[in-house]
């Protein structure tokens, strides 16, 4: 007898079989395949090929041929699982795409990170300089000490100016109004529940 297909098709027909064979093992009456050939042969009629099976009760011969799984009549269990298994690869295929996709592209933009804090880091260097120039300018026209206190009061001056933006930006920032309605909404609706639960289990007792 040859093999039993892979997968549930499989299973199944090799289920069978061997129910079938305990059947015929179990009855006297020659109600197995084998005895249901020999009948067969003595009346004329030709035996089922060896690669066929019949299940207990029923009537109906089953291949035990492989089902291959480009064949037009395979099973409609067979083509959904191996059309589930493509899928699945697929899907599992551009996931790792996409995730080298992303790693090349988080390589890079770290890279250009590096240049933009070191752009930041000169900037931020060279301002001292450019205060320092601002005061040699001044100085030409006022003594130096004044020169410099007028740029120091500047530079409190812009810092004052940039704390108070920050300030009103921060008082824009409101409550999670939505959240806190949803999540006071929740409590209430579990509150109800347990409510009605004790309720419904006071009545059942006094009941």
């Amino acid at each position: 007898m040859r093999h039993a297909p892979r997968g549930d098709a499989a299973g199944r027909v090799q289920r069978l079989q061997e129910a079938a064979v305990t059947s015929s093992g179990a009855t006297s009456s020659g109600a197995g395949p084998s005895n249901a050939g020999s009948s067969r042969a003595s009346s004329g009629t030709a035996h089922p090929p060896t690669d066929y099976t019949r299940a207990p009760g029923e009537n109906d011969w089953i291949t035990m041929t492989p089902v291959d799984p480009t064949d037009p009549t395979a099973s409609i269990g067979s083509l959904v699982k191996d059309a589930t298994t493509h899928i699945s690869t697929l899907v599992r295929s551009e996931i790792e795409l996409a995730k080298l996709e992303l790693t090349a592209s988080a390589k890079q933009a770290l890279r250009g990170s590096i240049f933009f804090a070191a752009a930041a880091a000169i900037g931020l260097f060279s301002l001292w300089f450019f205060w320092l120039m601002i005061g040699e300018i001044l100085n030409i026209w006022l003594p130096r000490w004044a020169a410099f206190v007028i740029v120091f009061g500047a530079m409190l001056a812009m810092a004052a100016g940039l704390v108070f933006l920050g300030i009103r930006r921060m008082k824009r920032i409101g409550k999670p109004e939505m959240t806190i309605s949803q999540a006071q909404a929740t409590a209430e609706a579990l509150k109800n529940a347990a409510a009605r639960a004790e309720s419904s289990g006071s009545s059942a007792s006094a009941e």
